[in-house]
């Protein structure tokens, strides 16, 4: 999650601000949620650290750092090319998600 609230700048990523999939059966966590709570996106987008990342609290990490953490971790598997034109005429964030992206494909 730290990879991807970095690529998309959401400052909003707190220990609390997590969801889980839950097997209604068994009541065991499956997995968790695919995405969840991106209403934050976009914010403290303007360098190329990103605002100070809290779910590693409280060590005190910048979201790239804590983005190039996990890519060390687990590496960065990117499915598909992103599709740019998603960012239609919001070229400053389409401009800082590539930076922010090559940042940490360099990383590995």
């Amino acid at each position: 999650m730290n990879i991807l609230d970095y690529l998309t700048g959401n400052t909003d990523r707190h220990p609390e601000n997590w969801g889980f999939l839950v097997d209604n059966e068994t009541n065991r966590c499956v997995s968790l949620y695919p995405l969840m709570d991106f209403n934050q996106c976009f914010h403290a987008y303007d360098t190329i650290e990103g605002a100070n990342c809290q779910t590693v609290l409280p060590k005190r990490l910048s979201q790239r750092a804590a983005a190039l953490e996990a890519v060390e971790h687990i590496g960065l598997r990117q499915k598909k090319e992103m599709d740019l034109d998603l960012f239609e005429d919001m070229a400053l964030e389409r401009e800082m998600f590539q930076k922010r992206l090559l940042n940490l494909n360099r990383g590995q």
